[in-house]
C-alpha cells in the first residue's frame, strides 16, 4: 500500500512540476500564476487535465499523511485545485468566481492542513519566499510599488511555496 501511495503522491508532483516547467520554458519566462498559463498554452485543456491529474493523484498521499483531524483540510485543497481546472477561465463569469472560489481554497487549506499536521515547521517556506520577493521589489527596475511587486510573480511563488509545503508534508510524514 505504500508504494501507491508514494506512486500516487510522486505522480502528481511531476505532474505539476513537468507542466510548469513546460509552460515556462514555451513563454521563454515565468507566468503570472500557475492560472495564468491557460492563456499562454495552445492546447488549452492540459491545464484541466493537468490541475485535475495532480489534485487525483495527491488525495492517496494527502490523506495517508494526514492527522485524523485534519483530514477535511486536505480534501479542500484538492476539491479547490479541482475547481480551479474545472474554470481555467478566470477572466469571465462564472468561471472567474469558480475560479478564484477554488484557488484560494486549494491555497489557504492546503496551508492550514500542513499547519495542523505534525511538521508546521514546513511552513518556514515562506519565509524564503517572502524574503526573496522583498527582496526583488527593493533591487528591482524602477517604478512604483505595486509595479515592482507585480515583475516578481508574487502569485506564481505563492503557488510554488504553497506546493513545496504540501509536498514536502507529504513526504516527510513517517510511513509514507
Amino acid at each position: 500500500m505504500q508504494y501507491i501511495i508514494l506512486t500516487s503522491t510522486l505522480l502528481s508532483l511531476l505532474l505539476i512540476v513537468f507542466y510548469t516547467i513546460r509552460v515556462c520554458i514555451e513563454i521563454k519566462g515565468i507566468p503570472d500564476s500557475i492560472s495564468a498559463t491557460f492563456f499562454k498554452i495552445r492546447h488549452r485543456r492540459w491545464f484541466t487535465l493537468t490541475l485535475w491529474g495532480t489534485a487525483a493523484f495527491l488525495i492517496p498521499g494527502i490523506l495517508a499523511a494526514s492527522a485524523s483531524h485534519t483530514y477535511y483540510w486536505a480534501l479542500a485543497a484538492s476539491l479547490g485545485t479541482f475547481l480551479v481546472g474545472l474554470a481555467p477561465n478566470f477572466t469571465k463569469e462564472p468561471q472567474e468566481g469558480i475560479h478564484i472560489i477554488g484557488a484560494t481554497m486549494g491555497l489557504v487549506t492546503s496551508q492550514i492542513w500542513v499547519g495542523l499536521n505534525d511538521l508546521a515547521i514546513v511552513l518556514s517556506v515562506w519565509s524564503v519566499c517572502i524574503i526573496g520577493i522583498a527582496i526583488a521589489v527593493a533591487v528591482g527596475k524602477p517604478g512604483n510599488f505595486k509595479t515592482r511587486l507585480h515583475r516578481t510573480h508574487l502569485l506564481f511563488w505563492s503557488e510554488v511555496s504553497s506546493l513545496v509545503t504540501t509536498y514536502t508534508t507529504i513526504l516527510l510524514t513517517p510511513g509514507i
